[in-house]
């Protein structure tokens, strides 16, 4: 069993769930095939360095998995029939690779955590403060009627 890194580009004017179901789609076509997936890191949307099928944005994804190489050309497959991809590159990895786009993702989800820690709760009431001026020198002069 060998291990892969897969590159591939989604267009950039699906929706969220759209997204997630090419994804969830790719993933289990490698666990169908015998494979593994170790880690699925999504870069966002990013400028593509030249325009692809008219578009000049796409959102990146990166995927680690390990299986047997019979398992590439179905995921060409699945490429090339999927509509919704614009780019993919698959190339073998090396473990140093991996534990590397590990630590990097979990260093990420750690400092989210932390700035999400730091800040205050939406749902905490904000603190009003009312400032009263106190009465100015003409009120006391005033005459009272009596």
């Amino acid at each position: 069993m060998g291990l892969y890194e897969v590159m591939f580009i989604v267009r950039p004017d699906l929706e969220a769930e759209e997204k997630a179901v090419v994804v969830e789609s790719m993933k289990e076509a490698i666990v169908k095939n015998q494979g593994e997936v170790n880690l699925v890191d999504d870069w966002g949307l990013r400028r593509l360095a030249y325009e692809i099928k008219k578009l000049h944005e796409g959102h990146y994804y990166l995927l680690y998995f390990t299986g047997p190489s019979a398992i590439i050309p179905e995921l060409e497959h699945f490429f090339k029939v999927n509509d919704t991809v614009i780019r993919y590159m698959i190339v073998q990895a090396e473990q140093p690779e991996l534990d590397a786009a590990m630590a990097k993702q979990k260093q990420a989800a750690d400092a989210a955590q932390q700035k999400k820690a730091e800040t205050p709760e939406a749902d905490a009431e904000p603190e009003i403060v009312v400032e009263v001026e106190p009465d100015s020198p003409e009120d006391e002069t005033e005459e009272k009627p009596e």
